[in-house]
């Protein structure tokens, strides 16, 4: 059985998380293979990325309004070639700017409290 978290900003520093279960078929799960620059989409779930070929920089949409949305980003290869996870604008990842996912099968999960992207 799949779940769905939920964050909700308490407003004086904490997060209330919250669980929902849900029928595993009732949540597609997409998962796409990326080899350069790439925005999520609201349809987007895991993405595989490779960056055999060069640097590739995954752009997250902006998590307002998205409370719950969640993307899990994996790298597939080995390399020097970077690859990054880019909030929107001036939005965060965890207080960053951007994710480096530095070796091969590096993953970030994250999900959006309605304001910037946390990562689980």
């Amino acid at each position: 059985m799949a779940s769905l978290l939920q964050m909700q900003d308490l407003g004086d520093g904490r997060y209330e998380v919250r669980e929902f279960l849900l029928r595993s078929s009732a949540v597609p799960f997409a998962v796409a293979a990326k080899t350069s620059a790439f925005t999520a989409t609201d349809d987007d779930g895991m993405l595989l990325v490779d960056a055999s070929s060069g640097a590739v920089t995954i752009t997250l949409p902006t998590a307002v309004g998205r409370t719950g949305q969640t993307y899990e980003v994996k790298r597939t290869n080995a390399g020097a070639n970077a690859v990054t996870v880019d909030g929107a604008g001036t939005e965060t990842i965890d207080g960053a700017l951007t994710a480096s996912l530095a070796t091969q099968y590096a993953t970030v999960r994250v999900v959006s409290d309605g304001a910037n992207w946390m990562i689980f």
